[in-house]
């Protein structure tokens, strides 16, 4: 039904962020991380992928150089 192909809708466009977080350009990794927080704020993501991204998170808060990028990520983990 229509259900199911917002479901898939969504799940695409998830992967689509997620896979941006490992854009070379950190301005395109900015992006990602602000575009992912703010669907985690919304509430707009299943529980298995706000799992994922908590996982992500903590490994690019380990691996970003960039601050900015880091405090985005920290404030969206408070």
């Amino acid at each position: 039904g229509s259900e199911m192909c917002i479901r898939d809708r969504q799940n695409t466009e998830y992967k689509r962020l997620v896979s941006q977080l490992t854009e070379t350009n950190p301005l395109k990794r900015l992006i990602a991380v602000q575009n992912i927080s703010y669907l985690l704020k919304r509430k707009q993501l299943t529980t298995s992928q706000e799992e994922e991204i908590l996982e992500y998170f903590g490994i690019i808060l380990n691996q970003e150089e960039e601050i900015i990028i880091r405090q985005n990520i920290l404030k969206s983990l408070s």
